[in-house]
């Protein structure tokens, strides 16, 4: 049973999350780690069964208090999951054509599989007699929870939902063809009403004596058991409905709204509840006390139904400079003294700082609170609700923003973009337009000129801003940094017969330090790709020029100076492009190691700059062959030195090298040697008789490689020694002579044999 009295404690990032500081109130979400499909509750609220979405499915059974009890994998998507009152079964249908019945402690009882098409939904009567299943073979199957079926029916379009009633009596079905029916157990069809759009969703109270239907243009309609229509109110959007004994409440998924709605018997909005995500269905137990919701934010929500609370959240400025504080207030209703209010700020790298505050007796609190990065911030305000009232949440966003550094040539002019999202979805008046005050501070030196505002909207919603301005330095300004502040009102407008009407949307900041300067420093930068080629390939050298003044320099001339592994160096020149970039692919003449800078002189509104070196290596692949009896064995080199009178041994077992490259410079070889010729048990590696010991082996079925590196000075002679060789003599030419060489010795053999005398 669920304990009114527990405490509940939050946790983000748990499976199981808790909102913080319950007094009686019970509230939790369950993390089910993928978009939760459906979710059902037992008739007390003691038992929650619910389906991830994507294969592969889970089904979960949770206790009142958010426990797992069990969870089952199902190898096809599920697209819809229903309890019985008690429990004691859960009714699965997947979005192929399968019915799975568990019962409750998770075992399968049985499945079946329909022969027409797929699946949209099933329920299980309360008394866990009855199932009805609805699917896109426009037909609804009646059986019992032995699997046997009873009746079926077929409508002029797919079934999207089917609702029993307590014991079965009654069966509601909601269908793309507009129309809502209810058929009594036998299957005869009591009454049928046109939705006017196609039906979402139905639920028929657990007494059967009314029936609640959501379409797609987003209306909730409530039936009597006649089917008299008794009220119809658009909610704009319905993927779900549940209704508790008597018609007393209607749970409500408002899909694409995110929330939880409750309505009462006259159709009444008593509470929503907004969630991170769509909310894909709904169920309400039997007495209305507390109901369940599927979400496609990965959770599973389980709210009480106590009288609804509201909690407000304001901040004192939509925009703040780093290193100032803003404050968020707002206030509990009804007034809740002595409360602890949840503060949770998101930072935009979307980490969650939390912070806390007391309501007074009026029910108000305030927390000041000083951002410590730059960026769009939001903070949800909480309170954890009481043994009368259920919780509330509220939020805002606001923007922390920074002092920009730029710089300016006196008797030049700086052209500036500034953009910005909106800390709220402002709404874009049909008649009218966004309008500006500013208020600007600069010294008188300097001239800051707003050029454009202007906004960015998704329909009819203000998602962002943009402010393009000015910054000049008059001449005779002595060097130095000035300091700008531009402050913008931002409002819209609806235009009127009379004149206009404003309305106030938010202040937002713009604080510059304006270096001024004679001459704009820039520079350069430098990259080779790859930073390693193969002699006869090309390397491709890129870089850009640009400056303090303007985002890149074009027609600037770069001067490249490659620097060979010999040490000689050559220069080429390039033209920087439009935006800047210049690009060249070379063909390197030598093997070793070469370095590249690229330089410009700069002109009559720039300083000169140089690029940091880059660097890249040219190596050559080279293959010898060794021919033992016809047979050919390569032995591959790839190194960077000059590699010269490469010899092998084979009474030795080994092979030699001589690599040569420009002093103090490094060098490196990698022989890939095959294990048909030269192994070694261990390897021996020698530079000039010097053993090496630090060398890397790597090595497959067929062949071992061996890395080594050194410093050129002079020519070095390399040794590499194994400790096995390629026989002489093949083992055919072996087995050859050793028949010859029996064959000799037999025939040696016999010509040594004493011939017996004859008598």
């Amino acid at each position: 049973m669920i304990c009114l009295s527990a405490i509940l404690v939050f946790a983000a990032l748990s499976a199981l999350t808790f909102i913080p500081t319950v007094k009686a109130w019970i509230f939790w979400r369950y993390y089910a780690g993928d978009d939760v499909a459906d979710a059902g509750i037992s008739m007390d609220g003691d038992y929650i069964v619910a389906v991830t979405k994507w294969t592969p499915t889970n089904v979960f059974l949770l206790d009142g208090s958010g426990g797992l009890k069990w969870k089952k994998s199902v190898s096809q998507s599920v697209g819809s999951v229903s309890i019985s009152g008690n429990g004691s079964y859960v009714v699965v249908g997947t979005s192929y054509k399968t019915v799975l019945l568990f019962d409750g402690s998770g075992n399968l009882l049985w499945t079946k599989d329909l022969t027409t098409s797929s699946l949209y939904d099933v329920d299980i009567s309360p008394d866990g007699r009855y199932i009805a299943v609805g699917g896109y073979d426009n037909m609804t199957y009646f059986y019992t929870n032995t699997g046997v079926q009873i009746w079926n029916s077929t409508f002029g379009d797919w079934v999207s939902s089917v609702s029993i009633s307590s014991n079965g009596e009654y069966t509601a079905v909601g269908s793309w063809d507009d129309f809502v029916y209810l058929f009594n157990k036998e299957g005869d069809l009591l009454w049928s009403r046109n939705a006017t759009w196609p039906v979402y969703a139905v639920a028929v109270s657990p007494e059967g004596g009314f029936t609640a239907a959501g379409n797609s243009y987003g209306n909730v309609s409530f039936f009597d058991n006649s089917g008299s229509l008794l009220w119809n109110i658009h909610l704009g959007s319905v993927d779900g409905v549940s209704v508790s004994a008597g018609g007393e409440y209607i749970a409500v998924a408002s899909e694409y709204n995110n929330k939880i709605t409750l309505l009462d018997k006259t159709g009444a909005v008593l509470w929503d509840w907004q969630v991170d995500g769509y909310v894909n269905n709904v169920d309400i137990t039997h007495n209305g006390r507390y109901m369940v919701a599927a979400s496609s934010d990965k959770h599973v929500y389980f709210l009480e139904n106590l009288k609804p609370s509201t909690i407000t959240c304001k901040r004192s400025q939509a925009q703040i400079m780093l290193g100032e504080s803003i404050t968020i207030s707002g206030s509990i209703s009804p007034p809740h003294e002595g409360i602890e209010v949840v503060l949770n700020y998101t930072k935009p790298d979307k980490s969650v700082m939390t912070r806390t505050a007391i309501s007074g007796a009026d029910g108000s609190f305030s927390d000041i609170m000083t951002p410590d990065v730059t960026g769009m911030w939001s903070v949800r305000t909480w309170w954890g609700g009481s043994s009368e009232y259920m919780g509330a949440q509220n939020s805002t966003r606001f923007i922390v923003g920074s002092i920009k550094d730029i710089v300016v040539m006196i008797g030049k002019s700086r052209t500036l973009f500034e953009y910005f999202e909106s800390p709220e979805p402002y709404s874009y008046p049909i008649m009218g337009g966004v309008a500006y005050d500013e208020s600007i501070s600069c010294p008188a030196e300097i001239n800051y000129t707003t050029q454009k505002v202007t906004f960015i909207r998704e329909l009819f919603t203000i998602t962002s801003f943009n402010i393009t301005c000015a910054v000049e330095a008059f001449e005779g300004i002595p060097e130095g940094t000035y300091q700008v502040e531009a402050t913008y009102d931002l409002y819209t407008y609806i235009s009127l017969p009379f004149g206009k009407s404003y309305t106030h949307l938010f202040s937002y900041r713009i604080k510059l330090n304006v270096n001024v300067v004679t001459k704009y420093e820039s520079t350069v930068s430098l990259m080779a790709l790859p930073n390693s080629i193969r002699s006869g390939e090309n390397v491709s050298i890129s870089g850009a020029i640009s400056s303090q003044g303007e985002i890149t320099i074009s027609g600037a001339t770069a001067y490249l100076t490659y620097r060979k592994p010999d040490g000689s160096t050559f220069t080429r020149e390039l033209n920087t492009l439009v935006n800047g970039s210049f690009r060249e692919s070379y063909r390197p003449d030598m093997p070793g190691s070469w370095t590249v800078n690229a330089t410009w002189q700069g002109d009559e509104d720039h300083n000169g700059a140089a690029s940091p070196t880059a660097f890249f290596d040219v190596f050559t692949d080279l293959m010898h062959t060794i021919v033992m009896e016809t047979k050919a064995y390569d032995v591959r080199m790839l190194t960077n030195s000059t590699l010269r009178n490469f010899e092998f041994s084979q009474s030795l077992m080994q092979i030699s090298f001589n690599v040569e490259g420009p002093s103090n410079t490094g060098g490196f070889c990698n022989v890939t040697i095959p294990k048909t010729f030269l192994r070694g048990e261990p390897w021996i590696i020698t530079i000039d008789g010097d053993p090496v010991t630090d060398f890397a082996k790597t090595e497959n079925t067929t062949h071992t490689s061996l890395h080594f590196a050194y410093l050129h000075k002079s020519a070095h002679t390399v040794v590499i020694r194994g400790t096995w060789v390629v026989p002489e003599f093949s083992s055919t030419m072996t087995l050859v002579l050793l028949m010859a060489y029996s064959l000799f010795g037999a025939i040696l053999g016999r010509k040594g044999v004493a011939k017996k005398p004859k008598i």
